[in-house]
C-alpha cells in the first residue's frame, strides 16, 4: 500500500498490526455468506478509505491532479464497481 501516511492522518494505522486489520476489514466488502450486511458495509468503508489514500498518493506523489474514483458499473452487477482513474502528468 502506497500511502500509509494518509491513513495515519486519519488517525488509522498508527500501531503495529492496524494496517493488516484495516486490509482484512476491506475483504469483508465482497466475502461472507448469509446475513452479513453490516460486515459488508464496514468492508466497503474500509475499501473506500484505502482507495482514497491511493487517489491522494497519485495526486501528491505523481502530480495526477485529476485522479479520482469512478463507478464503472452498478453495484447489482458487482460490489467491485469502483476504478481509480487518472490522466497524464502535467508538463
Amino acid at each position: 500500500y502506497v500511502n500509509v501516511p494518509f491513513l495515519r492522518g486519519l488517525g488509522l494505522c498508527e500501531l503495529e498490526g492496524e494496517f493488516a486489520r484495516l486490509a482484512s476489514l476491506a475483504g469483508w466488502a465482497v466475502g461472507g455468506r448469509g446475513d452479513v450486511r453490516e460486515k459488508r458495509r464496514v468492508g466497503m468503508m474500509a475499501k473506500r478509505i484505502l482507495d482514497l489514500g491511493r487517489v491522494a498518493w497519485l495526486r501528491e506523489a505523481l502530480g495526477l491532479a485529476d485522479a479520482n474514483l469512478s463507478e464503472y458499473i452498478g453495484k447489482e452487477v458487482t460490489p467491485e464497481n469502483i476504478a481509480i482513474i487518472a490522466g497524464e502528468v502535467p508538463r
